[in-house]
């Protein structure tokens, strides 16, 4: 997920299990809590600052290429 905040770019990634899934689908959890998903902010850039955009910039165009996919 991409958030711009006035002068700050934020780059955030979900990351969730099949349990996670299979609980958006209805279906009931095998264990006792209820499954989660993590949001992690990777990167917060300051757009006033030229640096952070030369660096932003290449990292969302690759996103853009790879379809939103993050693959080692």
């Amino acid at each position: 997920m991409i958030i711009q905040e006035r002068e700050q770019i934020r780059l955030i990634i979900a990351t969730y299990d099949q349990e996670y899934i299979d609980y958006l689908n209805n279906k009931p959890p095998s264990g006792s809590e209820i499954p989660l998903m993590t949001m992690n902010e990777l990167f917060t850039w300051d757009i006033t600052k030229q640096h952070h955009m030369e660096v932003c910039g290449p990292v969302l165009l690759a996103l853009a290429l790879q379809n939103g996919k993050l693959e080692n």
